[in-house]
Parts: structure tokens; sequence; C-alpha cells
């Protein structure tokens, strides 16, 4: 089955943000389940596509047999018309980001599951992308016949003061009823250029980010070290995949799994029960 598209660009390079939420392919409406794949920071419609289409390919491959559960691909304006990498570019990413996430309430709150019951969703996020995810999460009770089944957090470009108790996505963190945070001491991008564009936003001064250690440990119900992965890592490369078809309820071959090269370590608590 081929990907379905959710989309709130206007342009396949650059801004602006479209007012809705645009569908191709099947609606998701009337599904039992979906996955949704949400991409990063600085990526256009076609780079963002070409990751989603090697991510679906590994899906496959890892499982040994066609992915039942349809996927949807969701894309958003956080790029440039002319390619940058910059502080000032990333910050002024973050409202974009925010502002796509209550688009896209706003389309989920339409949705409802098999049977008019709840839809489940699980959520497959990068980078800036995760900001968005949880700015949706965040506004959850906008959308009450959607049940977010699981997220996965991948590089996560979120400042961990943020998602700490108390502090403004701490409640977001705690909607999904799992979430896993797939982080690399390795990234070169969270570790150099996040935290200044994150104070360049005036959200902090050089923060970490979730996408490093995987902090705060608590919020998760699982992490996964990926040492060895640079920032665009994650789409491309064995290991999250495996992670991924868990939360479907698709078990990889062992060999698949074992050669991840993840370590695990769990959460003293069950997050979002």
């Amino acid at each position: 089955m081929e990907p379905g598209e959710l989309s709130v660009r206007v342009n396949q390079v650059g801004p602006p943000l479209a007012s809705g939420v645009r569908l191709k392919g099947e609606s998701p409406d009337g599904k039992a389940s979906i996955v949704v794949l949400i991409h990063g920071y600085n990526n256009s419609y076609d780079e963002a596509r070409s990751a989603y289409k090697v991510f679906l390919h590994s899906l496959q491959e890892v499982a040994g047999f066609p992915i039942a559960i349809p996927v949807y691909e969701f894309f958003w304006p956080g790029d440039e018309t002319w390619k940058v990498y910059s502080a000032l570019s990333f910050a002024g990413k973050i409202g974009v980001a925010v502002s796509a996430a209550d688009i896209f309430c706003n389309y989920l709150a339409t949705l409802r599951g098999s049977g008019g019951g709840p839809l489940e969703i699980h959520f497959v996020a990068h980078s800036l992308g995760n900001r968005l995810l949880l700015a949706l999460l965040k506004s959850s009770a906008r959308f009450p016949t959607v049940v977010v089944r699981s997220v996965t957090l991948m590089a996560a470009a979120v400042p961990v003061g943020m998602v700490e108790s108390g502090k403004a996505l701490y409640a977001a963190s705690q909607v999904p009823s799992f979430s896993q945070v797939l982080c690399s001491r390795g990234d070169d991008v969270l570790h150099w250029a996040f935290p200044a564009g994150e104070t360049a936003g005036g959200e902090g001064f050089f923060p970490e980010a979730v996408g490093r250690f995987g902090k705060p440990s608590g919020n998760w119900r699982s992490s996964y070290s990926f040492d060895s992965f640079g920032h665009g890592d994650y789409w491309k490369r064995p290991g999250p995949p495996a992670l991924v078809l868990a939360r479907l309820g698709i078990a990889a071959p062992r060999q698949t799994a074992s050669s991840a090269t993840a370590t695990r370590s769990t959460a003293t608590r069950k997050v979002g029960s």
C-alpha cells in the first residue's frame, strides 16, 4: 500500500505555511490505526519524501513482509527557499513547527476510527519535527477521537528543560501510551548547532537537546542510544525500523534486531498509562 500524504506546505521548497492540511491518497478517516512520519528542520518536500521512502523500505525489509497498517507522511515548511544552516534560521522555524501543529490539530479533530471508534496513531518524528509533535500532543484535548498509541522521538531537537516535570511540554510527553526516545552522543548538529539556535530563539541559554542523551529519562518508557549516528542517520540506518515495528506489534527477525547498534535503558516508571 502506497503511503498517503498529509501536507501543510504550499511550495515544495520553502515557506509559506498552508492554512489547512492537504490530503493526498486514501483518507485516514475510518481506519483502525495509522502511522504518521514527521520530518525535521531544513528539509524540502523532495528531501523529506526521499528520507521517508528509505525508512519505509527498511521497515518492510526488516519485517520480511508488507506492513498492513496505513502510513501517512507529514510535510511542513521547515526549510527556506534557499538552503541555509544558521542559528537564526533554526530559531525562526520553531514558531513554524508550533503553528503547523496547530493546523494539524484541527485536521485530527475531524477524524474517527473504524466503526466510529477512536483512531489509533503511532507517530515517528525526527529533529525539529519532535517539537511539532510535542506541540500537537500538548493540544491533544482538541482531538478526543484520536488515541496516541506510541511516539518514537528520533534526534529530538527539543530542549530537555521544556519537558521536565512542571515545564511547558511535560504534560505533552505524558500523552502517549508508549514513548521511546532514540538519541546519539555523536550527533554534532544537536551538540553544536541546536544550543545556538535555541538561544537565538529565546528558549534558554545553550540548552541540551533531548536527542543527545535521551533526558529526562523518567519521561520516556524506553531510551535507545545510537552513538555512531549523525543527525540525519535515523531515517536510513539499521536499528530504528525494528524499534518502530515493535510498537506496531511486529517482531523483527532476531538476526536483524541483534545487529542494531543501540543499547537500551528502560525508564523507572510507565509513561502515559
